[in-house]
């Protein structure tokens, strides 16, 4: 766990030194806790760094299309705040002893705070509230509460609920769990 977490700390030094200020949330840091396989690293930073990182670390030619930015009323983002999004692979020479090659790359509203805290916040599921910035490895009271209890709570239903549905049957093949949906109280139902 320990090389996973200083792995993840060593790309986003980098990216910081060139002032780019990034953290890593979801997949990558739950399944170091979990002690499960890595399949890619979720990479979150404002807009204003996107097109940086991917000439800094990704493999692009000239002529490969950079991304397509989405517009603010596309429900797939309402509540995380991506503008763009970009798998690519580390290109040669920067490898960060990270257990894969492969970046998801996350570009925020810039008036969205980079931080695990929020970048958490606007999750949907309990057991990806998880994150590494350069102060370490953090998780919420959501993610404590479904580790415990090996449960993978829906924490909103205000939106998204295909993409919420395919990233939950997505989580069970490596943690077998049952959904649960946060009871909403009665004081918020109208």
């Amino acid at each position: 766990m320990k090389q996973r977490i200083e792995a993840a700390q060593a790309l986003l030094a980098y990216l910081s030194v060139h002032g780019v200020p990034a953290v890593i949330c979801g997949g990558y840091a739950r399944d170091t806790i979990m002690k499960q396989p890595i399949r890619d690293v979720d990479l979150y930073m404002s807009e204003r760094g996107y097109n940086a990182v991917l000439s800094m670390l990704g493999d692009i030619g000239p002529n490969d299309p950079v991304s397509t930015t989405l517009e603010d009323t596309d429900p797939r983002y309402k509540h995380q705040s991506i503008v763009r999004q970009r798998e690519f692979s580390l290109s040669a020479g920067h490898s960060f002893v990270l257990p894969t090659q492969t970046i998801n790359l996350i570009g925020l509203h810039e008036d969205t705070e980079v931080s695990v805290e929020n970048v958490t916040s606007r999750f949907n599921l309990g057991i990806c509230k998880a994150g590494i910035d350069l102060n370490g490895i953090s998780v919420t009271d959501d993610f404590r509460a479904d580790y415990k209890d090996k449960q993978i709570t829906l924490l909103r239903t205000d939106w998204g609920h295909e993409g919420t549905l395919k990233q939950f049957i997505k989580l069970q093949k490596k943690y077998p769990w049952p959904m649960r949906i946060r009871e909403v109280p009665d004081d918020d139902i109208f």
